[in-house]
């Protein structure tokens, strides 16, 4: 299992969403299926970044609500 590190921005922008629990669950859910090392359900259109934020990746919780994300083996 994987641990998470959230960022400062992230706290933020997850603070920012609280009173949408629809988007909060959903981070979370993906959190969630990531720790575990598992593949994202397609529904999130999981890619891979480029230019200044190549090694991250990306997918979509909502449209409109985007979350980046980098794994680190140790």
């Amino acid at each position: 299992m994987l641990k998470i590190k959230n960022s400062k921005q992230f706290k933020k922008d997850l603070k920012k969403y609280r009173h949408q629990k629809s988007v909060v669950t959903e981070i979370y859910k993906i959190l969630s299926i990531l720790t575990n090392r598992k593949l994202l359900p397609e529904k999130y259109r999981d890619h891979n970044l480029e230019g200044r934020w190549v090694n991250h990746r990306e997918c979509h919780v909502k449209p409109d609500v985007l979350l980046i994300y980098l794994m680190v083996s140790t």
